[in-house]
């Protein structure tokens, strides 16, 4: 007779709330990835936004996992159980009505079908409307195409471009969300996100857009009046006046007397010309007003689109000044950099691109000693005129920049997500949490398992990127730097903040 030793297992109950597949609720270990973009697509354009981002996920999902460790007894298998719990508890309570309710729509879907072959004038009306919708794809498409090519020129064809690739990625992903079935998880919650996040957005710009739109149009004649002479204020009063003052020893500071007056000369001429065709076209700023306004159907982001496009227009003549005055300055520097090393006996090596001991001739350094003289004397009053439209350069930069932020706030916000997390957060699944709870009546401890809301910091992770590479991109050391180099001060590149809708990808 043989003694065994007796295995005691202790039983652990863990309660749940079955989550709604109609609602889109379930569990997940991994927290669901809200890049609205990113999450979806496995191939898309490799910006330098979408790379940061990718990096910045596969950092703070490394995190969560080193500080979250995930429970050995609970698996995938086990919460795709739980999530389908509801679904099964319906499909066995109600498997006769639902028998019964399928075979009555069967018939009646039937009986509608004939009803509309039959129907003659119903057709017609089908055939109309398939008609318009072609027709509707067909100048869709016209209008991307034109919209892809005027992009790296005008702002508001780079809106048009988006808000197409917004439509066609909505058309996708509804496709995508009719076929889905089976158990919600973290992929269909990012698709189904992605998608009305997309709508959201789209129709609260037209909403307000529409909202500003009617306040330009009701108000255009003052507006116009003050647009007019901001950007009269702004493009050529103050310049004129700064040239003015540039001219006349600024500061005490004495200037090449011959070599300011020719620059003054060709500058204020330039303000001239750009003067009298301001002037010429003062009664068509009710006008474009009324434009603009009438644009803000198709959104906000339209409206700031075309005051970015405007923007530039009306600074042209700065951007040529600050162009010609740059090039002078750029040589300028070389040339003295370049008979600087002449001074210490050294040469550009051009094949090795370093600098290499050379031994010059006394013409030489006669030569060189003349023209390092005449650079000295005329460097600082090209200097001054570079410090001044690079100023107004680098000022018309940072309003584009504020237009760009607009953009992309509007563009990309997170505003379901938010909502989600405040209405449902079961839908927005973090991870799970277990909290324990004693019964006094059993004397026995179960356990619940709850949903971990995604944080905050997560939803606006796109943003931290975003932010960083603005704040590189415009920091004032860099800028600075570019200043003092000559080098020339552009915008930052569009697609470096902007995202990509659809799976194709496309080289810019």
């Amino acid at each position: 007779m043989s003694y065994g030793k007796s295995i005691y297992f202790r039983r652990t109950f863990i309660l749940y709330k079955r989550p709604k597949h109609h609602s889109k609720q379930h569990y997940s270990l991994d927290s669901v990835d809200l890049d609205l973009m990113l999450a979806i697509q496995p191939f898309e354009e490799n910006t330098p936004l979408n790379s940061q981002l990718s990096a910045f996920r596969t950092s703070q999902a490394a995190l969560v996992k080193q500080r979250s460790p995930i429970p050995t007894g609970i698996n995938a298998t086990v919460l795709e159980q739980a999530n389908t719990a509801h679904e099964l508890m319906v499909l066995l309570v109600n498997l006769k009505d639902s028998d019964e309710l399928s075979s009555f729509d069967k018939k009646d879907m039937t009986s509608v079908s004939s009803w509309i072959k039959t129907n003659s004038l119903i057709q017609r009306i089908y055939r109309t409307i398939r008609n318009l919708l072609c027709l509707f794809g067909e100048t869709f498409a016209y209008i991307w195409n034109f919209s892809r090519l005027s992009r790296p020129v005008l702002a508001s064809a780079q809106q048009i471009d988006l808000r197409c690739e917004q439509i066609a990625f909505i058309r996708q992903q509804l496709q995508i969300l009719r076929s889905a079935d089976g158990p919600c998880n973290n992929i269909n919650s990012a698709q189904y996100i992605s998608t009305q996040n997309c709508i959201w957005l789209i129709l609260n710009d037209i909403i307000v857009g529409s909202a500003v739109g009617v306040f330009l149009i009701e108000n255009r004649k003052s507006i116009a009046k003050a647009a007019y002479y901001l950007s009269k204020l702004c493009t050529a009063t103050l310049i004129r006046s700064t040239i003015h003052w540039l001219d006349n020893w600024p500061a005490g500071l004495k200037l090449n007397t011959e070599l300011s007056h020719f620059l003054f000369l060709i500058f204020n001429s330039l303000i001239d010309m750009w003067e009298a065709a301001l002037q010429g076209v003062e009664h068509l700023f009710p006008t474009i007003i009324l434009i603009y306004g009438s644009s803000g159907v198709f959104g906000l982001t339209m409206i700031l689109t075309l005051l970015s496009d405007l923007t530039s227009f009306l600074t042209v003549h700065l951007s040529v000044s600050y162009l010609t005055v740059r090039m002078a300055f750029k040589n300028q520097l070389m040339m003295l950099n370049s008979l600087f090393n002449l001074f210490r006996g050294k040469r550009y090596n051009v094949l090795r691109c370093r600098l290499d001991d050379w031994s010059y001739d006394l013409d030489q350094l006669l030569l060189g000693a003349m023209l390092f003289t005449l650079v000295s004397f005329l460097f600082p009053t090209i200097a001054a005129y570079y410090v001044l439209f690079a100023l107004s350069r680098l000022a018309v930069i940072i309003l584009q920049a504020g237009f760009e932020v607009a953009l992309a706030l509007l563009n990309h916000f997170p505003l379901f997500a938010l909502t989600l997390r405040v209405k449902d957060p079961w839908r927005l699944p973090g991870g799970i949490t277990f909290f324990s709870f004693r019964d006094p009546v059993s004397n026995r401890t179960y356990f619940t398992m709850q949903n971990s809301s995604v944080p905050f910091s997560r939803i606006f992770s796109q943003y931290t990127v975003l932010g960083s590479r603005l704040g590189t991109y415009y920091s004032p050391s860099r800028l600075v730097a570019k200043l003092f180099k000559g080098d020339r001060l552009d915008p930052i590149p569009q697609h470096w903040i902007r995202y990509t809708y659809g799976s194709q990808r496309r080289v810019d």
